[in-house]
């Protein structure tokens, strides 16, 4: 996925397309560095770092089957995937 606009604007639409299950909001992205904004911002990060473990595993243990292909998964996760 490319980033054509500006950061706060592409980062809450990415996750929206991920299907995480809470929103990030522009302000989280744009005082970063408050306080306040630090469990939202890590907890999006860390969700975003299970999901690419959990995908890479599937992969690895489907890629037998699928012939190096992750079917299973949407276009735009497959360039993440361990068989892909």
């Amino acid at each position: 996925m490319k980033i054509f606009g500006k950061i706060e604007d592409d980062v809450p639409l990415f996750f929206k397309r991920i299907n995480y299950p809470f929103a990030i909001s522009k302000s989280a992205l744009f005082a970063v560095g408050s306080p306040h904004s630090w469990p939202a911002v890590l907890a999006a990060l860390t969700w975003l770092v299970e999901l690419l473990n959990y995908n890479a595993k599937v992969c690895a243990r489907t890629a037998h089957v699928m012939l190096g292909q992750c079917a299973h998964m949407p276009a735009y996760t497959q360039k993440w995937c361990a068989c892909g």
